[in-house]
């Protein structure tokens, strides 16, 4: 949100959550191969790691978790004890359990895990852990999208808009965006920035 290309800083991002740095090769190698710049081994290895990614959500999905099999990972965890056998993805998706000690106190997690890519197990347990956070970003990120060349009215005082952050009005009173897209393009308009004046104008 600067214009000072040496001040920016990652909190700036527009979508954060989904413009992570574990996910760049899966944004970035498409487009990087398409314009030649990335190589057919290079867009391979993504594909073998996307794969690996589907396959390895699925049986962590499919599988289940006895509160026997699970009482010893959860104790080290200090989460509470199972009352009856959930899928391994419930698991994982607690604060505090990570992958690498459900491999260690789990047998069946372990054989799921065997011989998978330390890029994939990074990936999945990054998807399980922020899946609701993941899904309300891309949410957020279609609706403005679908929602770019929405009007604003060229009377708008965005100054008597409160709801907006300091920045925001400051920046919005002096561009004047005529769209929600302009506005979402504006250096220093946050996306909750956007979320208010969506509200605003209705939608």
């Amino acid at each position: 949100g600067t214009e000072e290309p040496y001040r920016m800083f990652t909190s700036r991002a527009e979508y954060r959550i989904l413009l992570r740095q574990d996910n760049a090769d899966e944004r970035l190698t498409p487009m990087a191969h398409e314009l030649g710049l990335a190589s057919d081994e290079r867009m391979r290895t993504l594909d073998a790691k996307q794969s690996g990614v589907k396959e390895l959500r699925k049986g962590l999905q499919q599988l289940s978790v006895t509160p026997d099999d699970a009482s010893t990972l959860l104790e080290h965890a200090k989460s509470s004890p199972l009352k009856h056998a959930v899928r391994a993805q419930e698991i994982l998706a607690r604060p505090h359990v990570k992958l690498d000690n459900m491999v260690k106190h789990v047998p069946s997690v372990a054989a799921l895990c065997d011989s998978v890519a330390p890029e994939v197990t990074e990936q999945v347990e990054l998807q399980i852990k922020y899946e609701g956070y993941i899904a309300k970003e891309q949410e957020m990120a279609d609706r403005l999208g679908k929602l770019d060349h929405l009007q604003i009215p060229s009377d708008m005082d965005f100054q008597r808009l409160t709801s907006l952050s300091y920045e925001g009005r400051q920046k919005l009173a002096d561009r004047k965006p005529k769209t929600l897209g302009e506005a979402s393009r504006i250096s220093g308009v946050s996306p909750s920035d956007l979320s208010v004046l969506m509200v605003y104008l209705g939608r």
